[in-house]
């Protein structure tokens, strides 16, 4: 995208080819200053690839992140907590129907939003 008065972009359920990811990370990669991106239900994968978390990691202006109804996993939630721990202009993200996210992922997450160890959290419960 390069008109520079979009900020919004929407391209929910319309990236069905295989290398769809492959946009999405040019997405990224040009750090665009975008205020909200939704790339619901594109079966995109990233194959380890930390391209859209290492964009996180740099505090964007980015407000709003829409993944849900993709294909990331647990690897890929990790990645964006770590993200998450160093970005503060993010306000909304959705990672709603990533069925490969299992709540190793979700847990990771949250200990990056609520600021706590997930170890932790088992030890208190155990004693």
């Amino acid at each position: 995208v390069r008109h520079p008065n979009v900020k919004k972009l929407t391209l929910s359920h319309a990236l069905q080819e295989a290398d769809s990811y492959d946009i999405v990370k040019n997405l990224f990669v040009n750090r665009k200053k975008f205020h909200s991106i939704n790339i619901e239900g594109n079966d995109i994968r990233t194959q380890g690839d930390s391209t859209i978390s290492d964009f996180l990691a740099t505090n964007p202006h980015l407000q709003k992140l829409k993944l849900g109804s993709n294909c990331f996993s647990d690897a890929d939630a990790m990645l964006f907590a770590n993200a998450l721990r160093t970005n503060n202009n993010l306000e909304f993200l959705d990672i709603t129907d990533n069925v490969e996210i299992t709540n190793v992922g979700h847990e990771e997450l949250r200990a990056a939003l609520f600021d706590y160890n997930p170890s932790d959290v088992g030890r208190t419960i155990l004693n």
